[in-house]
């Protein structure tokens, strides 16, 4: 968050929206125009709108999943749902 704050230090402060281990998006609404950034390991690496800041941060939430269970053998799955 810090690196967020610096980077625009001279405008209205970013509000946190929401997270899933390393990625975080944040609002700015410095009118009435939300502007949105999803960080990812400390860059930020999209801005624009909710919609779009949304899609792209289901995007890594869902790739973050399935490299997390890619490998796993079905006994291993069903412990994890216990």
């Amino acid at each position: 968050m810090t690196q967020l704050n610096e980077s625009f230090s001279n405008s209205v402060p970013l509000r946190h929206v929401r997270s899933f281990g390393a990625f975080h998006v944040y609002k700015r609404q410095a009118n009435a125009t939300s502007v949105y950034f999803l960080q990812v390991g400390g860059q930020i690496k999209h801005t624009g709108s909710k919609k779009y800041i949304s899609e792209r941060f289901m995007n890594y939430v869902r790739g973050s999943i399935a490299m997390s269970l890619r490998g796993k053998s079905l006994e291993q799955l069903k412990e994890m749902q216990a």
